[in-house]
């Protein structure tokens, strides 16, 4: 079954302690009264731009694993590779921030507005996640009553181009989801449009199926092994 889902704006507005991180800005540093300004004016767009909207889609484990395999492009081995075989359930997701926001940040890097820009598209960088984390939360409340304890399984959301999942992945994934009904089209470089855009899978299954040692070869590229936080934020959940 697929899901087109509305997400209220006020769901996915990031915290601007969020918006600084994205930029290496950490919370103890004071703020100038100009970047302050840059950065108040860039939540207000954000509130103003965003047009946010997912959809999902159950997909069996069979069927995922010949869009995982994409154009034959994956590093070997991976943690998605060895992630999904012990899935229960999964679902291809994708979500957009819509084109006005994205054009807004092309606008302020072409007209040389290089401190807004760059704020802006951190803003809309942490509110494309907040709204994959809102599927991911909602697929995983979908499925509480499959199980006699929801307590012991974990979904958590994979996408192209991260975990040795080569970004070519997105070519039949989008095949399978089809997330241009929510205005979401793929170039040919596989990148999304619009930019601020965010696909993947949801593996839901056991906690432990998500739980493996950083060593793969596609982690000595990763710069910021995100993944380490989700794992431990999974064993405290």
């Amino acid at each position: 079954m697929t899901e087109i889902i509305r997400i209220k704006i006020e769901d996915i507005i990031p915290e601007q302690k969020e918006v600084l991180l994205n930029q290496g800005i950490t919370s103890d540093v004071v703020l100038e009264d100009k970047i302050q300004n840059i950065l108040d004016q860039a939540m207000k767009e954000f509130r103003s731009l965003a047009e946010p909207s997912g959809i999902i889609k159950d997909i069996p484990k069979e069927d995922f694993a010949r869009i995982y395999i994409g154009e034959g492009m994956n590093e070997g081995p991976t943690p998605v590779a060895d992630v999904y075989p012990g899935a229960d359930y999964l679902a291809l997701f994708a979500v957009t921030l819509g084109e006005r926001i994205s054009d807004r940040i092309n606008h302020c890097f072409k007209t040389n507005l290089f401190a807004e820009g760059c704020m802006l598209d951190a803003a809309a960088s942490a509110g494309a996640d907040h709204g994959a984390e809102i599927l991911q939360r909602r697929y995983e409340k979908q499925l509480s009553d499959k199980y006699d304890d929801i307590s012991k399984i974990g979904a958590l959301r994979y996408s192209p181009g991260y975990c040795g999942w080569h970004i070519s992945g997105q070519k039949k994934l989008f095949e399978s989801l089809e997330p241009e009904k929510i205005g979401i089209t793929l170039r040919e470089t596989y990148l999304m449009d619009p930019l601020k855009s965010v696909s993947g899978v949801i593996i839901a299954g056991p906690k432990e199926i998500h739980q493996f040692e950083n060593n793969y070869p596609c982690c000595e590229e990763c710069d910021d092994q995100s993944c380490l936080d989700r794992m431990q934020a999974l064993k405290n959940e």
